[in-house]
């Protein structure tokens, strides 16, 4: 059937909150030219998707003119559009890759390449030709539902005329991973135009914004798309690289605190190898040898004024192709698998031997494998890290039951094992269910392996409703023993049960000019000692956000947190705060200036009590687009809390980041940060030269700076320093 014919009937005659019946792709039948010019050819033969307004308004009439087409052939899916607009009305910031903000006139496809409603892959283009990919996980759900960080192999170009701009993609079929059923392979797909200067976003299908800001990746509202005929070709991209570093870094030389750290030499000319191929149509292998991660930007410095850990993101690329599926995730950011765990040691690098990874789906099953062995290094013990996860699908709405299983062990005869049984249930609508089981054994235990889940327990039951208009909620219950020690997981704190969560109420105000969408949230969280049934903290937020239509925003809580410290912990090397009952509170305020202009900020500000003391805490993250050749953005945060039987505790972070794109291949970025609480700086510079997927050359300088010099002994000036030169040439064996 063709696509003229078909496309309109469907999409006419399909309710709006509804998914559209599945139609097929139409397949070329001469070669297209390449080139960023549309209106020739072969595209003149395909019809167009019907977009419909997603934002400011949500509505049926889109809020431009847009001719967006999809098609493939043997080797490429293609999409392609004209976008009608004034020259000067263009937003085209930088021509840097995988730099993914609101600022930015874009168009996009979105492929749910399993067809899972849960999972997908983003391929985005700007009017410089700049690419981003992103992959994104859990139907769009949670703060962080997508990883910029994630690259594939694909092309783009661009052209601009007096009447907006052009744009053409190609992503070949092996660089994506799908499953075919006879002659048939279905994916889902969501197509949309973002138009920057007024926020205005057109989507294809009709998807409504009810799960707030996210719903435009929504992958279980996307549009069922098949393909016949296809062939998944599995080559072999074979990735060597050649690295040479200068530099430097310190350790304790023993457990003599008056003794002078040893500065240990890094200068090195070292090559290893990564290898991707696809094992079948939808299952990839991952293995890497002699893995290294030069070239990844450098944390965030943080000032942390809980007694709790800080949770820093994963940015390394072997770890992130389809991490989802390895994702076994309870409340906030605490997991059984916590990829950072490998290959990091107490911040530091910790050298790899190597591993491998496969992901990826046997019929309703999702797979996953990793086992990485790290090297001896700075007195840390060589330890091999293994995953193994499984989940099935047991419906088409976004519900699963799965299993996972962690190792981490040494030479030296330590072990940690952790295991555990999940599952996300549809149960009517918006609502779900989630269950995550968990246990753990460590052979520093006590207890033998007769007990494996005698005070080893994980438990976390949570009842959402995932809508962001009317009234929702989310209810949980969440359980952590006090011998539970996942070796390569996540966990803010042990021995707690806790219940609570949210309520809420939202709606969009689509007829005001200034206001897009107003919620009202009331969160509230008590934690009990598990071993002692006693309350160990509460908390209760009401919280009001207000939302324009150029996505600026204001948020204002009202924090009331009860916590009984069990034990003495530190802000800083002069003061502790005692194991007592305290009751903090505080009023928090966050506003964001309109996201969509090229000089924007975000200002936050908190005042309140804080154990005992008066806190002021106040920061801004700027961000100047002084042209699409360079960019500022920056970060200040103040800290100040008196006491009045403690010295006075002072804390700022500085972070300064130049990014420069001179074109689509070349870029260099600066990264200077400040902090005052440990007297530390640092500087990364990288420079990335990328002529072609796969190809790239990196020079990057990292540098780590003490500015105490009041100690006894006195600690180096660079604690820290590494200047390296990567080149990574990528082979496409039988592509």
């Amino acid at each position: 059937m063709k696509l003229s014919l078909f496309l309109p009937i469907a999409f006419l005659s399909c309710p709006a909150f509804g998914q559209l019946p599945a139609y097929p792709i139409p397949r070329l039948e001469s070669p297209i030219e390449f080139d960023g010019k549309i209106g020739k050819g072969e595209w003149d033969s395909i019809d167009t998707l019907s977009l419909v307004s997603h934002w400011s308004t949500y509505s049926d009439k889109p809020n431009a003119r847009t001719l967006f087409r999809v098609a493939y052939d043997d080797k490429f899916l293609y999409f392609s559009t004209v976008c009608y607009d004034k020259p000067d009305y263009l937003r085209e910031p930088t021509f840097e890759r995988d730099r993914w903000e609101m600022n930015m006139d874009q168009v996009a496809i979105i492929l749910d390449t399993y067809n899972d409603n849960e999972n997908g892959v983003i391929f985005v283009v700007t009017p410089t030709s700049s690419r981003i990919d992103v992959s994104l996980k859990n139907d769009g759900q949670g703060d962080n539902p997508t990883d910029e960080s994630w690259n594939s192999y694909w092309e783009a170009s661009t052209s601009k005329n007096e009447y907006g701009w052009e744009a053409e993609a190609r992503i070949p079929f092996s660089s994506l991973r799908f499953q075919i059923t006879g002659d048939n392979v279905t994916m889902g797909l969501i197509a949309y135009r973002y138009m920057a200067r007024d926020r205005l976003l057109d989507i294809y299908p009709n998807i409504p914004p009810d799960w707030g800001f996210w719903s435009f990746i929504k992958s279980s509202k996307a549009q069922d798309v098949s393909f016949s005929n296809v062939r998944n070709k599995r080559p072999w991209f074979t990735s060597p690289y050649v690295l040479g570093t200068a530099g430097h870094h310190h350790i304790d030389s023993d457990e003599d605190e008056t003794t002078h750290p040893d500065k240990v030499s890094d200068n090195k000319i070292t090559a290893g190898l990564d290898i991707q191929h696809a094992l079948t149509d939808n299952m990839n292998l991952d293995l890497t040898f002699n893995t290294d991660f030069a070239q990844v930007e450098a944390d965030d410095q943080v000032i942390n004024l809980s007694r709790f850990d800080f949770f820093f993101p994963e940015k390394r690329r072997f770890f992130l192709e389809r991490s989802s599926i390895m994702d076994f995730g309870f409340d906030k950011d605490n997991r059984l698998f916590y990829s950072r765990r490998i290959g990091i040691e107490d911040g530091k690098i910790t050298p790899l031997w190597g591993g491998a990874r496969v992901v990826g789906r046997v019929g309703k099953y999702d797979l996953g494998f990793m086992n990485i062995q790290s090297r001896a290094s700075d007195g840390n013990a060589s330890e091999n890290f293994g995953v193994l996860r499984m989940r099935r699908r047991v419906s088409k709405n976004n519900s699963y039951i799965g299993g996972i299983f962690t190792s981490r062990t040494d030479w030296k005869g330590s072990n940690n094992f952790a295991y555990g049984l999940d599952g996300i249930i549809n149960l009517f609508g918006n609502d779900y269910l989630k269950v995550n089981i968990a246990g753990s054994y460590d052979s520093g235990d006590t207890l033998d392996y007769s007990h494996l889940l005698e005070d080893r327990k994980r438990i976390y039951v949570m009842w959402e409703n995932r809508s962001q208009v009317g009234f929702n909620y989310s209810l949980s219950y969440s359980q952590v023993d006090k011998s539970y020690l996942p070796g390569i997981g996540f966990e803010l704190r042990q021995d707690f049960k806790a219940v609570g969560d949210r309520l809420s109420y939202g709606w969009f105000t689509d007829k005001s000019k200034l206001i897009r969408f107003i919620r009202f949230d009331l969160l509230g969280t008590a934690y009990y000692s598990n071993s002692k049934n006693d309350l160990e903290s509460f908390l209760l937020s009401p919280t009001y956000y207000m939302e324009g239509k150029k996505y600026d925003y204001i948020k204002v809580a009202f924090n009331r947190y009860y916590d009984n410290v069990p034990e003495t912990f530190s802000l800083s090397d002069d003061i502790e705060i005692e194991a007592a009952e305290y009751i903090n509170k505080d009023v928090s305020i966050e506003y964001q200036t309109p996201a969509v202009k090229f000089l924007s900020a975000i200002f936050n500000a908190t005042a309140g009590t804080f154990y005992g003391g008066d806190r002021i805490t106040a920061g801004i993250t700027p961000t100047y687009v002084i042209s699409k050749y360079i960019t500022l953005s920056g970060f200040y945060q103040y800290n100040h809390i008196s006491f009045s039987d403690k010295p006075t505790y002072l804390a700022q972070v500085a972070r300064l980041k130049v990014s420069t794109s001179f074109n689509v291949h070349l870029s260099i970025n600066a990264f200077i940060q400040l902090n005052s609480l440990t007297n530390v700086s640092s500087i990364n510079f990288r420079l990335r030269y990328n002529w072609k997927d796969g190809n790239d050359l990196y020079v990057v300088y990292n540098e780590t700076m003490n500015h105490d010099g009041n100690t006894d002994p006195a600690i180096p000036f660079s604690d820290y320093r590494a200047f390296t030169v990567k080149y990574i040439h990528t082979f496409h064996l039988g592509r």
